[in-house]
């Protein structure tokens, strides 16, 4: 891992970055977050395998950030982008003074509140994570597209060959209820990816390899285990508190489909009123951000 010296003073809050393409939407996230919370260390995980950073913008990302090395292949939908998570957590735990906060952003994100009401909310806070978090039922009928996406255990046929990458075999759900981690000990629990967690729930997450090795072994062989792992982790760890908000605003498509709207400068007035500590997500140089920067004083 390489970037700036660890500040000596216990910085309030950190960022641990996902990427994978788009290198100057990284490189301009980094550079808000760097100039609106000075001493907070920020880790990057960037997937080299799919957009490379170019030496300009690797070197401006490295004033101010962590490069987090080597990287994981991250493939949507997969184990590795909880890998990826961990390990860029753990790379914020690792050093002197690690944060006293720590949250989790993709590249398409951006701040919308000012540091100070974001770092008064943590400090107030009567909460370990900040984390959208629903239990899924073992057996009511609402919850059945989503135990067929984590009670199924399967093998994925392209990690065996290029030419099978949408094929892949998997146990009825029926069987993963029997067999899996799941139950009055362990509930299962779904939500977004995005979350800020304090450094309680954050060294929870980064020692579950060891501590919840069933789960993840599950998991690793599940659908879209990053919109589900830490979510069952933080919701069964007896003396966690969550807050059930990220403090993302959002908005979903309409047609129903899991994935965001990417946000226009039409939806300044919705975010600025939601109290929210970032929007997801942003095409790269929207103008919305240069209006975002401007009302954050950037």
């Amino acid at each position: 891992m390489q970037g700036p010296s660890p500040t000596s003073r216990t910085p309030t809050i950190g960022f641990a970055i996902l990427s994978h393409r788009d290198p100057a939407q990284v490189s301009r996230l980094i550079d808000r977050l760097a100039r609106l919370y000075p001493e907070a260390p920020i880790a990057l995980h960037h997937d080299h395998s799919q957009t490379a950073l170019p030496p300009d913008i690797r070197s401006t990302i490295a004033r101010h950030a962590s490069i987090v090395e080597p990287h994981v292949q991250t493939r949507w939908g997969r184990w590795s982008l909880v890998q990826a998570t961990l390990i860029a957590l753990d790379a914020l735990l690792d050093a002197p003074s690690p944060p006293q906060w720590i949250t989790l952003l993709s590249a398409s994100d951006y701040p919308v509140a000012p540091p100070a009401s974001v770092l008064a909310e943590l400090h107030a806070a009567d909460a370990d994570a900040f984390l959208e978090a629903r239990p899924v039922t073992l057996r009511g009928p609402e919850d059945r597209h989503l135990r067929k996406r984590y009670l199924r255990q399967t093998l994925w046929l392209g990690d065996a060959h290029r030419a099978l990458q949408r094929c892949r075999l998997s146990t009825p759900a029926s069987l993963g209820r029997a067999i899996g981690p799941f139950g009055k000990r362990l509930t299962l629990h779904w939500g977004p990816q995005w979350f800020t967690c304090n450094l309680r729930a954050a060294r929870a997450i980064v020692a579950s390899p060891r501590t919840h090795r069933r789960l993840v072994n599950w998991m690793k062989r599940t659908h879209i285990p990053d919109e589900s792992f830490i979510h069952t982790l933080i919701m069964n760890t007896p003396g966690l508190r969550v807050a059930p908000s990220s403090r993302r605003f959002t908005r979903w498509r309409s047609s129903g489909a899991p994935s965001p709207e990417t946000l226009t400068i039409r939806d300044l007035d919705a975010i600025r009123a939601s109290h929210a500590h970032f929007a997801r997500k942003f095409r790269p140089d929207d103008p919305a951000l240069d209006d975002l920067d401007r009302s954050l004083g950037l």
